[in-house]
């Protein structure tokens, strides 16, 4: 018999199912309030029960709003106030260990729920095979005005099915990037003073299959619009350079470092640029130039990355936007 959350997670009296959106669950519960966490793709709403355990918030984690949901958190609702130590767990524990089994985690005793306030005082976990469940119970802010306080949260970790639509794409963009570096090229060349950091997929020498093929997945799941750079092109770069290349003219331009690669379509929405100058104050100063995901450093006193901010704007078809400050 399925458990509840092997096909999906409630959201009041619906399950949706794993692999559902952000944008899914604003399509499949119209009429229900929800709202945004500024700079983070998730969603918070009220929520009346989970699982037999009455609750009062649910919070919707995702990638990106256009990605699969993988952790779901429910803010159970408080215990009656006569409860207190162990008494106040069982309240929570009784309905999941009943639904679930007992947890891996034993009970905790009541001298266990004494410590600082807000400190986590006790985790039970109900590991499956694709989905993680485990309730958290944490010391109240304020004791003298209530008791602990306790999560549920449920976390979908079969990444490769997670992230299969995505994958097919990121493996068909990286195809595409290997055969075009390997066409005669004359990439514009941007030497930075200082040593750029390693971003973007991580080398697969010395894995097996699957674990590259984890590790892409993992890759397209959580990640947007950078590849692994072209071994052909990444051999004749150096650590502190940057290149700008046709990929198939007079299709997109790409950005690459030794490492990553980032693409500048030239028609439609490109990734988001912007140049950041941050002027000496206590520390020296410096710049920086993000092009989606990919994030280029160099000294303050270099003008390299304005270089190439303007050789985006002419030849990627995007726009730049400057932001400066000082550096605290």
């Amino acid at each position: 018999m399925l458990l509840p959350f092997e096909n999906g997670f409630p959201i009041a009296e619906l399950i949706l199912p794993w692999g559902s959106t952000l944008l899914d669950v604003a399509a499949h519960t119209t009429g229900r309030e929800w709202h945004r966490v500024e700079g983070e793709p998730s969603l918070r709403g009220a929520c009346r029960s989970v699982f037999g355990v009455a609750a009062t918030e649910c919070y919707l984690r995702a990638p990106a709003q256009n990605k699969p949901i993988l952790r779901v958190h429910y803010q159970l609702a408080p215990t009656p106030p006569h409860l207190s130590g162990a008494a106040t767990l069982a309240h929570w524990l009784a309905p999941l260990n009943a639904l679930l089994g007992p947890p891996d985690a034993p009970a905790a005793s009541t001298e266990q729920l004494r410590p600082e306030r807000g400190a986590l005082l006790f985790r039970a976990t109900w590991p499956q095979r694709w989905q993680h469940v485990s309730m958290l119970v944490y010391r109240a802010i304020q004791p003298e005005t209530g008791g602990p306080t306790a999560t549920l949260a449920l976390e979908w970790q079969d990444v490769l099915t997670a992230a299969q639509p995505y994958l097919m794409a990121h493996q068909a963009q990286e195809t595409l990037l290997n055969a075009a570096a390997n066409r005669p090229l004359a990439p514009q060349l941007f030497e930075l003073k200082e040593a750029q950091l390693r971003q973007g997929p991580h080398p697969t020498v010395d894995l097996t299959a699957s674990e590259i093929l984890f590790r892409q997945a993992q890759w397209a799941l959580h990640h947007n619009g950078m590849y692994q750079t072209p071994h052909v092109l990444g051999r004749q770069l150096g650590e502190r350079q940057a290149a700008l290349w046709p990929t198939d003219a007079p299709g997109p331009w790409a950005l690459s470092t030794k490492w990553s690669t980032v693409l500048l379509p030239t028609r439609g929405p490109g990734p988001r640029i912007s140049l950041v100058v941050t002027h000496p104050g206590k520390g020296p100063g410096f710049r920086s130039l993000q092009v989606g995901e990919l994030v280029l450093y160099d000294a303050y006193q270099s003008s390299v990355l304005t270089q190439l901010a303007a050789a985006l704007e002419l030849w990627g078809n995007a726009t730049v936007v400057l932001f400066e400050g000082a550096d605290y």
